[in-house]
């Protein structure tokens, strides 16, 4: 789904990351828009909405700063809020289940891990609305399935095998479990996941007593799959701190959902012991923001990291060959050179490939391996030496480093690697 919004926009912005960040940040804003929309119609409490959205925002950092680039999270989020507001929106209408399961599937088709909260959205229905459990879950089956054997069909095998076989073999790794339960949650969410534990526990007492409206179990099925979401994504093998972002969605719909309630439950009931509650959660959500705080500078590239940029690009530019970046591959772009595939995509087919002749993986590793003994790049450009050591040095020499030791080009969210290692091709009679 971003892939084909990317692709379109291009014609109008240029080649480049802005148009896929443009997306991410309008997805950002769009679910923020949407928190706030939620939270509001709920709990009757304008301020209620705000901290919803605001949290979500103030959760930029804790998220890896991830919220404005060019990757499908905020977009799968966004239809995964959209889909939540459209399910309460229009509550009890068999088309208001139809059209949500419509917006989970466009979810599912950013990422697939949306499948949990279409699901948990299914839960909903059959316990609370049994009605629209069937259109819902029909339509689900139809879009989301139909669209994938479509898919499947036009790329020939490969959107199956790229999107659930490779998948199937990403180790869940349980160390990376134990980090994120007690260092990323406890260390970046400890008040709001206190919080929204509280709410948890008043939205069940609700649901058992039939005191309030329904639509807080939606928020609570929803942000519980949200959470494993997250819990799953952390605990994948090379994850990064990004897989938080459904998490502090999750955390921001049910702190500003409960501090609204409880002023909602004072106003009516004129409790001393609510009014008090919500003051205490409201502190609670003060000191949370603070320990959310941070420099804004930070996610901005210096002059210095475009200087050394514009070194790189004219160190492409003077080379007359091919080049080859793994790990970014879409730089030769600048200098006008051929792109090609990213590393990280290449290494999920290596580490799933089978031992038959056409597997995948196979067929990679072969071509890779003719390319490198055939010298068929004329400059490689590595972040990291230890890259196929054995495999360069049949047709490459090292050839020096770009930047030293100086601290520039570093990017400002993920991995600290940078394009950094030169390796020149060998010609003939040329000497190691």
């Amino acid at each position: 789904m971003t892939g084909v919004q990317t692709c379109a926009l291009p014609i109008f912005l240029g080649e480049g990351f802005f148009a896929p960040r443009l997306i991410s940040l309008l997805a950002s804003l769009g679910s923020m828009l949407l928190l706030f929309g939620i939270v509001k119609r709920e709990t009757g409490v304008f301020t209620a909405g705000f901290i919803s959205a605001g949290i979500f925002a103030a959760a930029y950092e804790a998220t890896g700063g991830w919220m404005d680039i060019a990757r499908v999270d905020s977009l799968f989020l966004f239809w995964v809020v959209l889909g939540l507001y459209t399910a309460i929106r229009w509550k009890g209408r068999s088309g208001g289940a139809t059209i949500t399961a419509l917006i989970f599937s466009a979810a599912f088709f950013t990422k697939q891990v949306a499948l949990a909260p279409a699901l948990a959205v299914a839960c909903y229905y059959l316990i609370k609305e049994r009605r629209l459990f069937l259109p819902y879950l029909v339509t689900l089956i139809l879009a989301g399935g139909g669209g994938t054997l479509l898919l499947n069909y036009y790329y020939g095998g490969w959107y199956v095998y790229y999107v659930f076989r490779l998948s199937s073999f990403h180790a869940l790794m349980p160390n990376q479990i134990r980090e994120y339960l007690l260092h990323d949650i406890l260390r970046v969410f400890p008040v709001l996941l206190g919080i929204s534990i509280y709410a948890g526990i008043i939205i069940i007492e609700d649901h058992r007593s039939d005191k309030a409206s329904s639509t807080g179990l939606l928020c609570l099925f929803l942000s519980t799959s949200l959470f494993l979401v997250s819990l799953v994504g952390r605990a994948n093998i090379n994850s990064y701190i990004n897989t938080l972002l459904p998490l502090a969605l999750a955390l921001a719909l049910l702190s500003g959902w409960v501090w609204g309630r409880e002023g909602k439950r004072s106003n009516r009931f004129n409790s001393l012991a609510r009014n008090a509650r919500q003051t205490v959660i409201g502190i609670l959500i003060i000191v949370q923001f603070i320990m959310l705080g941070y420099l804004p500078s930070r996610y901005i590239p210096t002059r210095a990291d475009y200087r050394a940029g514009d070194k790189l690009v004219a160190l492409m530019e003077n080379s007359s060959g091919p080049i080859l970046l793994p790990f970014h591959g879409y730089l030769p772009r600048l200098a006008g050179k051929e792109s090609t595939a990213h590393w990280t995509a290449i290494l999920d087919i290596l580490l799933a490939r089978g031992t038959e002749e056409d597997d995948p993986g196979r067929i990679w590793l072969n071509q890779f391996i003719a390319a490198m003994e055939d010298g068929r790049y004329e400059m490689l450009i590595l972040d990291r030496e230890d890259w196929f050591p054995d495999l360069l040095k049949l047709q490459y020499k090292k050839g020096g480093t770009i930047f030293g030791k100086k601290q520039v080009f570093y990017p400002v969210t993920g991995y600290p690697w940078r394009p950094q290692f030169i390796y020149n091709r060998i010609f003939p009679g040329e000497k190691f």
